[in-house]
């Protein structure tokens, strides 16, 4: 065959893969990325994956999302199934067991130009990443939402009924709080309450424990210590004796409310207790509201903790594409600023809070309430004592029964667990 000929054919050849090729589409890298549903979190979330596709057209990434109720049954399923995703969201609780499970990829440093868990972990504030760390490796990409929680309310309601504004840095009691509740309190003259003065969210199992760990940790206990449920301490015991007095005062009333977001919103509710993606979820129904922030109170004589919790971006180890998951969760998780103006989620990376303090005024209080705060309790049965705490207060709640009943029921339920 002559070399033209030769040519010729080696042309031929090429325009017909081209062609192939052209129709059928190039094969591309598929992965996989989760979350739970956060409306406003979900639009950012699929504007960042276009981008990431659009930078790497030989990348595919399907983006699914479902309600928070149903994501984590979801996710231990897939993973249970061998159909996990390669990048997805999950909480801090459920570190203790995922992680030495062998569920998470360790992360890829070089995503991050660094080249250990101490130069990665360094660049986030101070023991944001604790829960992640695990046999001198890490296994989050980052932090999606750090939270700590703060007390917002109304100041109109506050002004009144008389009630000095409390300070901005400066906590007040828990004994004080529960008096000014019982005031900002409105019924009409049948006694129909028309506003409650504090309510909280009562049905879900971490709600549970982000609102009642830090009151027991302020006198110096522990849900769980050493692996082992602590829920007959004095500590407990006086944490529910101020929640069964709130009760048998109509102080509060868990029938009443609806959605802390709405009702709060709508002005049937005067103080709650929320992180700050609150923020954004209540000037979504209402864009005028007036509202202030307040420390997490104290127990008279006890320490300043309030609360710590996340959710991240991991890689799962299952994953057949760890390089591309990985350079995909690098993308989505270094875009703090824009998070922050998008969703009102708080990523730790050094520097970005003072940055955003000076954007949003009620986050001062938040940033104070940072610097005390502790992750929730590390244990591999946190799905099960979280709703035994969650049965215990609503007991006393809602059905009235006393804390020493329902403590002495939780310990033995807690034993067995």
């Amino acid at each position: 065959m002559s070399p033209n000929n030769k040519l010729l054919k080696f042309i031929i050849g090429g325009l017909f893969i081209f062609a192939i090729s052209t129709s059928a589409g190039i094969a591309k890298t598929k992965i996989s990325y989760w979350t739970h549903t956060y409306d406003p979190a979900v639009p950012v979330n699929e504007v960042m994956v276009k981008e990431f596709m659009k930078m790497n057209p030989d990348v595919e990434v399907s983006y699914d999302h479902v309600p928070h109720a149903q994501y984590e049954p979801k996710l231990l399923t897939a993973f249970a199934a061998g159909t996990a995703p390669d990048v997805f969201w999950a909480g801090d609780w459920l570190m203790p067991k995922w992680i030495p499970l062998g569920l998470l990829d360790p992360v890829d440093y070089s995503f991050w130009g660094v080249k250990s868990y101490k130069e990665f972990v360094n660049l986030f504030e101070k023991g944001a990443m604790e829960p992640y760390i695990w046999h001198g490796k890490v296994y989050a990409a980052g932090i999606s939402e750090y939270n700590t929680f703060s007390v917002f309310y109304h100041p109109d309601d506050f002004k009144q009924a008389g009630i000095p504004l409390p300070s901005e840095t400066k906590p007040m009691s828990w004994e004080e709080f529960a008096k000014i509740a019982e005031k900002l309190n409105k019924f009409d003259s049948s006694g129909k309450r028309l506003r409650s003065g504090f309510e909280s969210v009562y049905n879900v199992p971490i709600w549970a424990v982000l609102i009642l760990e830090p009151q027991i940790r302020q006198i110096g206990g522990e849900i769980v210590k050493d692996e082992q449920p602590q829920f007959n301490s004095p500590q407990m015991m006086k944490v529910l004796n101020w929640w069964y007095e709130l009760k048998k005062k109509k102080v509060i009333d868990p029938s009443f409310i609806v959605s802390i977001g709405d009702d709060f919103a709508h002005g049937r509710l005067s103080m709650t207790i929320a992180g700050p993606w609150f923020i954004s979820w209540v000037r979504s129904i209402n864009p005028n509201i007036k509202m202030s922030v307040m420390p997490l109170p104290v127990f008279k004589g006890g320490k300043r903790v309030t609360t710590l919790y996340s959710w991240q971006w991991h890689v799962a180890s299952s994953s057949r594409h760890k390089k591309i998951a990985w350079k995909f969760a690098h993308y989505v998780a270094t875009q703090p600023l824009r998070w922050w103006h998008k969703v009102r989620y708080i990523e730790p990376m050094k520097g970005v809070i003072s940055k955003i303090v000076k954007e949003e005024p009620l986050l001062k209080t938040f940033e104070e309430d940072f610097k005390y705060g502790k992750y929730e309790f590390r244990s591999r049965k946190y799905y099960k004592l979280s709703e035994i705490l969650m049965r215990t207060w609503q007991r006393v709640i809602m059905e009235g029964m006393s804390p020493e009943k329902a403590l002495k029921t939780a310990q033995k339920e807690a034993e067995k667990a």
